[in-house]
């Protein structure tokens, strides 16, 4: 990530309506702005910001001055613009340091208050070592009246006692009364202490400001707007579809999370969301250069020949493939359906950008975040069930959702909710303005699917049993124990064949596969086998169906093949 080059931070104040830096007036008068955050666009981890303010300006050049900018800035995306004639000349960015008066004395009382307080406890604390001295001395006394010899004055003693039992009292009684001022001033000097901490040092800080000098050629109110980039802002996509079994319907709330901890909170701007990078170069990387040589062939290592005969033929599938940008346009307005008060979507060449219908407030808070509307989309379901008894799993509920608006679905993260019931989680691939994607909704126990034992049979084939020939008998039997009907898109499989040698072939089949060009082109080449089933509601005739088909393997006797799967 990148961060912000530091400001040069000056002492800067306005003297005599004019500009002063390092003690040189620069003569222009300086006007303090009242200034607002216009419009946000939030990219990944940054954010562009637009502050606007209206003032009065005078014939000729002046300076504008915006103050309170986040520290977060990036110094070097500062720009400024003005409407109508005026034109502005230079943007200069700086951090001032600021005294307050008021601060600095209040400053200046807590110190002295709290070294007078260190003092009176310092006090307290040395009185209460000579008491202890004197309690010690106390008990001197008494210890040798105690070891005294020969006739005893009993009105000494008498006496004696009496004046250490009162001094003892004293004494006991100062010490209560040293505690108790103790535990006030402590507590008097904390709150001093915590006071004099929040202030600072000196009662100094420090706010970055934008001077901005404008040259108008007559006097007037001009509307200007400073424009500068921001750290640590971020958003990204969130869905919550809403699905409707019953009623054959979903709704997609396509949102935006957005945080924001710059420094500055944005109240009742204009928000646009975009996927844009600001952090791309934007010229395209270098091609290097490349040589060719001769080869030089290097000796193969010894191999088996068991090894060759497992490796694959040539031509066999390989995985690959690539991937790349898409889009491009004019630049126009997508936009969304009218009757749908969700955002309207930028096309900007590879990027999208989104901005929000209405002002939004978004406070700067690093342990908050904001879930805004983009848009309210109605999915328009294709409601099936998914069954491959092979795994073991029940029926699933796919929907195959469509984007019946104009704008992009990113990436991102769909809590999936099911006759007002939260069921789980998913992600939404990026889907394009009258796109489709699916999701799955949850299993359904309700439909039985089960797998009956394969039956295998071992066969002779060809003149006088040149070849061999094993056959599969497979068969699936289904119940819908639902009370509507339902369409189940049921998968098994079949041995592919990697060896021209080794002829595969599915026959008997009860139902025809499926026949959509999608299916053939990539799942039946991989031996995939593919039924859509339609299912009566429970108690239907037509509640229950079963699959049947043979697959048989067919090779020469002499040919060996790996284990032949169910």
């Amino acid at each position: 990530m990148r961060r912000a080059r530091p400001i040069t931070t000056l002492l800067l104040a306005a003297v005599a309506g004019s500009a002063t830096v390092f003690g040189q007036s620069t003569d222009l008068p300086v006007l303090e702005t009242v200034d607002r955050i216009a419009s946000v666009t939030v990219y990944q981890d940054e954010a562009a910001v637009v502050r606007r303010a209206t003032v009065e300006l005078p014939a000729g050049a002046s300076i504008v001055r915006f103050d309170d900018l986040p520290a977060s800035i990036l110094e070097d995306s500062v720009q400024a613009r003005s409407e109508g004639d005026a034109k502005v000349i230079e943007v200069e960015v700086r951090t001032i340091a600021i005294v307050d008066p008021l601060v600095e004395g209040r400053a200046a009382e807590l110190d002295a208050r709290i070294l007078a307080l260190t003092r009176e406890i310092a006090v307290l604390a040395d009185e209460r070592k000579v008491l202890a001295a004197e309690w010690a001395f106390l008990d001197a006394v008494a210890s040798g009246a105690a070891k005294g010899e020969g006739a005893f004055d009993l009105a000494a003693i008498e006496s004696q006692n009496r004046f250490l039992g009162e001094r003892r009292i004293s004494i006991l009684a100062r010490q209560r009364e040293i505690a108790a001022a103790e535990a006030e001033l402590a507590l008097r000097l904390q709150g001093a202490k915590f006071e004099r901490q929040s202030i600072g040092g000196a009662g100094a800080r420090s706010t970055v400001v934008a001077d901005v000098t404008i040259m108008a050629p007559q006097a007037g109110p001009r509307t200007v707007d400073l424009l500068y980039r921001v750290f640590d802002a971020s958003w990204q996509p969130s869905y919550r579809i809403r699905t409707d079994v019953l009623g054959n319907q979903s709704d997609i709330e396509y949102d935006a999370i957005v945080s924001q901890h710059t420094g500055e909170d944005w109240n009742e701007i204009t928000l646009e969301l975009s996927t844009a990078d600001p952090t791309i170069p934007t010229e395209p990387p270098a091609i290097e250069p490349v040589t060719i040589d001769v080869l030089v062939p290097r000796p193969a290592p010894p191999t088996s020949g068991r090894l060759l005969e497992a490796a694959a033929p040539p031509g066999s599938p390989a995985g690959g493939g690539g991937g790349g940008f898409g889009g491009g346009g004019s630049g126009g307005i997508l936009g969304s359906p009218a009757e749908d008060p969700g955002a309207i979507a930028f096309d900007v060449g590879l990027a999208v950008a989104y901005r929000l219908p209405r002002p939004v407030t978004v406070p700067s808070d690093a342990a908050q975040t904001r879930r805004l509307r983009i848009d309210a989309i109605d999915g328009r379901p294709e409601l099936v069930f998914v069954s491959r008894p092979r795994t073991g799993a029940p029926p699933s509920l796919r929907a195959k959702l469509e984007n019946t608006g104009d704008l992009v679905l990113l990436p991102g993260d769909a809590s999936i909710f099911v006759e007002g019931d939260f069921v789980g989680e998913t992600q939404v691939p990026s889907v394009q303005g009258r796109g489709s994607f699916e999701i799955y909704l949850g299993v359904e126990p309700r439909i039985l699917v089960t797998r009956q034992p394969v039956t295998r049979n071992t066969s002779n084939t060809g003149l006088f049993g040149g070849g061999r020939q094993v056959s599969l008998a497979n068969r699936i039997e289904l119940e819908n124990r639902l009370p509507r009907p339902v369409v189940v898109e049921l998968w098994d499989r079949r041995p592919v064949s990697r060896n021209s040698k080794i002829e595969v072939a599915v026959t008997g089949l009860s139902l025809p596969l499926a026949a959509d060009p999608e299916y053939l082109a990539d799942e039946a080449p991989q031996g995939l086998l593919k039924w859509i089933v339609p299912l009566g509601a429970a108690g239907s005739p037509d509640a229950k169906a079963s699959v049947a088909w043979t697959t048989k393997v067919s090779h020469a006797a002499d040919v060996e093949t790996t284990t032949i799967p169910d």
